[in-house]
């Protein structure tokens, strides 16, 4: 498994794209729990939610904190990553049936 510094550079040198949802998710955590890595609060994360962003996403903050026991600072920047994500694919969207 990578640390968290790893995935960070791994960001950095293979672009983005290259990261599994876990990995993004932990760069967004920044820390894990006691002891734990982002990337296994991520992963926890993901697996409570069955690895399905969009129920993630529709949840919101209020149950990502009970969830995953997230503070509400980490709650809430991870809905709002999850939600410009959304706004950024209605756009894309949009901007398809304009063309078509």
């Amino acid at each position: 498994m990578l640390t968290d510094k790893q995935v960070r550079e791994k960001l950095v040198n293979q672009g983005v794209r290259s990261l599994s949802d876990a990995e993004l998710l932990s760069i967004l955590l920044q820390k894990g729990e006691a002891g734990g890595s982002a990337l296994e609060l991520a992963e926890r994360l993901l697996e409570a939610y069955g690895h399905n962003l969009v129920r993630m996403a529709i949840d919101g903050p209020g149950k990502l904190r009970s969830v995953a026991q997230l503070g509400i600072a980490r709650a809430a920047l991870v809905s709002a990553a999850l939600e410009i994500g959304r706004r950024g694919r209605a756009a894309e969207n949009s901007m398809r049936d304009q063309i078509m």
